[in-house]
């Protein structure tokens, strides 16, 4: 999603969750696929698909569970899910009722303003900022309820919501938060045209 001013959200990572209901050999599992492999002492198979419309990795585990990362969208997570449960049905796995969920989203933010970070930390309610041991401020925004990485130049970081449309509401909040900030502290620091005049007469 793009807008003027600079103004732009990419969704980088879909975390999603499902549960096939019933326990997997994942002997059979790594064998299912060509894109399956099984790292040793892991206790889970990973698929990973790279078609040109699917990129997402899914980790099948004994229990049933499966977990997948790496969608950009969240059509894209649940369709690596189910593909995941079709391709165990078709290897002769049993499976039970499907049910998958999104678990978090990430998303990266261009805000297409200016600002200073020490005012942002001063003003910004819940936020914290040591720059010296991490160069972005954590902000804990109170609705939607994200945790939001501010980096200077105008770059933030969304993650812990769950839909795409949570996503967008809150960096539009967020940009609205912070151009708040900008014109309070500019008109809070304005000097009256005829203060100005009078500084200026030698």
């Amino acid at each position: 999603m793009s807008g003027s001013s600079g103004f732009y959200v990419t969704v980088e990572n879909v975390v999603a969750s499902g549960d096939i209901g019933c326990r997997v050999s994942l002997e059979k599992a790594v064998k299912a696929y060509p894109g399956a492999y099984r790292t040793r002492g892991f206790p889970a198979v990973a698929f990973k698909f790279r078609s040109r419309k699917l990129k997402a990795s899914v980790l099948v585990f004994k229990n049933g569970r499966l977990i997948c990362s790496g969608a950009r969208s969240v059509e894209d997570a649940l369709k690596a899910l189910k593909k995941t449960v079709n391709i165990l049905r078709a290897a002769g796995i049993k499976t039970g009722k499907f049910e998958a969920k999104i678990e978090n989203i990430v998303a990266s933010c261009g805000l297409g303003l200016e600002y200073n970070m020490d005012v942002l930390a001063e003003t910004l309610p819940h936020s914290l900022y040591e720059p010296d041991y991490f160069p972005g401020l954590v902000y804990r925004m109170e609705k939607p309820k994200p945790v939001i990485l501010i980096f200077p130049r105008g770059k933030a970081i969304v993650a812990g919501l769950k839909t795409e449309e949570e996503i967008y509401k809150a960096t539009k909040n967020l940009r609205q938060t912070i151009q708040n900030i900008l014109q309070a502290t500019t008109t809070k620091y304005e000097v009256p045209l005829g203060e100005v005049a009078e500084r200026n007469v030698f």
